[in-house]
């Protein structure tokens, strides 16, 4: 299962990257919005920072293992701009991707009771592949197209959202990246057997509706898709279902089961938030593995901790703990 993993890594780090997601997914997108989408920015009301920890499929030999920071703010003098900052790390097994980003996003009101916010993220990403750290030993190491090891570029990116909020409702939209670089520096620019990167889009929503005083319904659910138009060939659809409650304003508890339209079915995944403070939040997430990698991992693990500063946070004030979006 090592090789046959091995071989799939080697096959996204080259030109038969057409089936790979490249973008790190995350169990607890609700959670972590910036990530996805740079429109979020300033949406907490608050100078907000928030990290988060993927370790994918554990005890499998180069699984994925990812990192992320981000840090966003309306402006003091316009509350309606507001901007953010965004670093990321993401490895998969002698694969390493990093990114830097900023965002813009400027707000305004669409009705009493809701804001569309609409955004731009700017950057750059780094992409390494250390062939040399292979097992000599394994029949991959010897092939000549993976002989050599892919020093880090620094390739210039940017990225489009927008998202409608309310008290009860969200919904957003979004392409983090749109340049489909390539990442051999010295290929042909219109070469379609090159490993690059390919666009990704996501579509995203979620809504509370009231139980009781005690208990609230908060689905969710995230589509991600990706095309790479070089080959004609599509990744398929991925898709997150999330149902969750929240307790007293206070506690979150749900589940989660994502799915694609080739393999049916990838995991099912249990979540649990709890804002601490009005100003600190933790989350962690647990996801059970359901396709034929089920075998060979004892699942996956995210842990999210977020912090709000600011005199005044609107979405906290008496009794509610929770900003829902």
């Amino acid at each position: 299962m090592k090789k046959t993993l091995l071989l799939f890594l080697v096959l996204i780090g080259t030109g038969w990257a057409v089936k790979a997601q490249q973008e790190p997914h995350f169990t607890m997108f609700m959670f972590n919005k910036q990530m996805i989408n740079p429109a979020y920015a300033g949406a907490r009301d608050a100078l907000s920072f928030t990290g988060l920890y993927r370790n994918q499929w554990v005890n499998m030999d180069g699984a994925p293992v990812t990192y992320d920071i981000g840090v966003h703010s309306p402006m003091a003098k316009n509350p309606r701009v507001s901007l953010g900052g965004l670093v990321y790390a993401d490895k998969i097994s002698v694969f390493n991707q990093y990114g830097i980003y900023g965002q813009y996003a400027y707000r305004f009101p669409v009705s009493s009771t809701a804001t569309l916010s609409l955004g731009l993220q700017a950057g750059v990403e780094n992409f390494s592949a250390k062939f040399s750290d292979l097992d000599p030993r394994d029949p991959f190491a010897g092939d000549v197209v993976i002989n050599q090891d892919i020093q880090g570029a620094w390739l210039p990116n940017f990225g489009i959202g927008a998202y409608l909020s309310s008290e009860n409702y969200y919904a957003g939209f979004s392409v983090p990246r749109i340049i489909q670089n390539q990442y051999n520096r010295d290929a042909s620019p219109g070469a379609t057997d090159v490993a690059r990167q390919f666009r990704h889009y996501f579509l995203m929503g979620g809504l509370i509706i009231p139980l009781s005083n005690v208990v609230k319904m908060k689905p969710n659910f995230m589509a991600k898709y990706v095309t790479n138009p070089g080959k004609n060939i599509e990744t398929p659809l991925s898709m997150d279902y999330n149902m969750s409650f929240i307790f007293l304003d206070r506690f979150l508890l749900g589940v989660s089961y994502r799915t694609n339209v080739v393999k049916n079915n990838d995991s099912f995944d249990a979540i649990f938030e709890m804002q601490i403070t009005p100003n600190l939040r933790m989350g962690y997430a647990y996801d059970y593995t359901l396709s034929e990698l089920q075998t060979y991992n004892s699942g996956s693990h995210e842990i999210m901790i977020g912090y709000d500063i600011a005199k005044r946070i609107k979405a906290y004030t008496s009794p509610r703990f929770i900003k829902y979006f």
